[in-house]
């Protein structure tokens, strides 16, 4: 038995059923958003870690809190490189258009920003030879606000790992240290920008019929409610339902989709 439903922490309101037809034509949609979702969830992943860091550096006198999340950091962005080059690989193959696409977007923001080709090589340099020596300095800006940087010295960098010649000359034309911090916040668009790239090669028109079929089912939530396909076995002798199993309608999601993808 399937039913549509609006369920919160405290209280379960039952709607209407939801006969086979409905539920095949609808439960393909609502998988679709949730395998794009964990694309997208990639990046912030990626963006959460560095939120992180900011608050580890203007709210937390902890170096171990600092080095945690940058740990954390350099794995997600790893993780978000490695995650779209195997899905597309997989989906569209080596050389097919798509992938020749998501890889030259890859290619403009390393030759074009300096942020993001150095920290793709710095988590090649964290990964071999563990994390450089920061130093946190805090000096206070015209407005008497406290501005913070992480240092990084770059001769230490240098006699410590060889790096590629590009980051050699990018080393060249610094003067002084490195302002990781400064680095690290100046990374988010050209990953964004890696993102939209890769993901305008999946079928992102199926992904935005998803999201209009999902945002058809809007009328009947209610405020404090999430909607869901309740769906269950058997009842109990209490009456309450058994063996049961729930899908939330991510109407948050549809709606983002709705507003970053139409037109595309």
């Amino acid at each position: 038995m399937k039913k549509l439903a609006n369920v919160s922490s405290k209280q379960f309101i039952m709607i209407r059923e939801v006969d086979d037809a409905e539920h095949s034509f609808i439960l393909p949609h609502l998988e679709n958003l949730s395998q794009f979702e964990k694309h997208i969830d990639r990046l912030n992943d990626v963006y959460l870690e560095l939120e992180e860091i900011n608050n580890s550096v203007t709210h937390s006198n902890k170096q171990t809190e600092l080095l945690k999340h940058l740990k954390t950091f350099f794995f997600s962005f790893k993780t978000f490189h490695d995650h779209w080059e195997t899905l597309l690989k997989r989906t569209f193959t080596v050389n097919s258009p798509q992938w020749l696409n998501f890889k030259s977007q890859k290619s403009y923001e390393y030759d074009n920003t300096f942020a993001y080709r150095f920290i793709y090589h710095l988590r090649n340099y964290v990964q071999h030879c563990g994390m450089p020596h920061i130093q946190l300095k805090a000096n206070l800006n015209e407005r008497d606000e406290p501005e913070y940087r992480l240092l990084l010295n770059v001769e230490q960098l240098l006699e410590t790992y060889d790096w590629k010649p590009i980051i050699i000359n990018d080393f060249k034309l610094l003067e002084g240290d490195l302002d990781l911090l400064h680095l690290l916040n100046n990374i988010k668009q050209p990953l964004a920008n890696i993102q939209i790239k890769a993901i305008n090669c999946l079928n992102i028109l199926s992904v935005l019929e998803s999201a209009k079929a999902v945002l058809e089912y809007r009328k009947f939530k209610q405020d404090g409610f999430e909607l869901a396909i309740f769906e269950y076995l058997e009842m109990h002798v209490s009456g309450s339902p058994k063996n049961t199993s729930m899908i939330i309608f991510p109407f948050g999601l549809a709606e983002h989709v709705i507003k970053n993808i139409t037109g595309v």
